[in-house]
Order: structure tokens, then sequence, then C-alpha cells
């Protein structure tokens, strides 16, 4: 069972060997609360991280139209341009392996995942991993579209307005509970 909360208390133990969690459960929920306290007594094991609001289909979609249209101009593909967009704003995570042939073969193996999934090589043992933007947030999303605007006027091609992307985050938001 999924559950997003928002967290109303919480307080180490006397001995500092737990956390007492205090939570405010939304409505349809209320239903299943008997059941999550029930599972919490059979020693099932929970994760518990921040929640991180997905970036919309719609905001994904004006992305690979401005990556249409920026390859349109320069004579390249959409893949090309959204990689290079990636690899300028992405997010990525620094990778350190035990050789040169780890190293290529997990390039070969991050670089299967998508278009997006980039490597940049730092030195023999190093790697810059990019992510795909399929796992980005809102926040990601954003700055990956601004890029690609701020790419779009620099060749004179017409971008939607601040306010028009803003919408659409905020619909899409809005639509999840946000």
């Amino acid at each position: 069972m999924l559950m997003r909360f928002k967290p109303t208390g919480i307080s180490a133990t006397d001995y500092g060997t737990g956390i007492v969690l205090n939570v405010g459960v939304p409505h349809i929920y209320a239903k299943d609360i008997d059941a999550l306290v029930a599972s919490f007594k059979t020693g099932n094991e929970y994760e518990i991280k921040p929640y991180k609001q997905k970036r919309s289909l719609s905001a994904n979609a004006l992305a690979w139209v401005y990556c249409d249209k920026l390859a349109e101009k320069l004579h390249s593909t959409k893949e090309e341009i959204y990689r290079i967009a990636v690899a300028n704003v992405g997010v990525f995570t620094e990778i350190k392996v035990a050789d040169a042939e780890a190293a290529k073969r997990f390039r070969q193996i991050w670089q299967h995942n998508g278009v997006g999934w980039l490597t940049k090589t730092i030195n023999e043992t190093t790697i810059q991993a990019y992510y795909g933007s399929s796992t980005y947030n809102t926040q990601e999303m954003a700055r990956l579209i601004d890029f690609l605007q701020d790419e779009c006027k620099r060749q004179g091609i017409e971008i939607r307005t601040k306010e028009e992307v803003e919408s659409m985050l905020r619909e899409w938001g809005e639509s999840n509970g946000k």
C-alpha cells in the first residue's frame, strides 16, 4: 500500500533507538488505517522518503516540441537536441568504477536506458551518469524546458509564454492533488 501524508510531529525515543511519527492521514485513506496499523504489528519493513512531484506529460510533450523545432532549424535530430539539453542542465550522478573496462561496461549499460541517459567521462575511473527526463520531478523538468526555450529564442523560434508553461505545470499539479 502506498500512502502519501504530511508529518504532524516527530520525536526520538528516550534512548535514541527509534522514532515516534505522527501523521495526518488524508480522508481517502481512512478505510485503510486499520489495515495499515495491523501491518505494522507483523514486522514488515517500510521506506519513508520525501515525496517529489513528478513532471507532467504535457510538460514532457512541450520539451519534445521544442527539441523538434530546434532540430529543424539547426538541421539536426530532435534526439540530438534533447541530449544536448540534458548534458547542459540535466541531473547526474558521479560514479567511480574500478578500471577502464568497468567504465566502458557501465557506459554501455547506462546509455541503454534511453535517449537522455548520457555519460560523460571525467577520467579513466570517474563517470558523470545523466538521468533521462523520464525520472525528473517538476523542478528539474522546468529547468530543462527553460533551457530549450532559451535556445528557441536564440534561434528566433516562437515559444509558449512563461505563464502558459506555469499554467501547464500548475494544472498537472492540481490534477494530482498538489
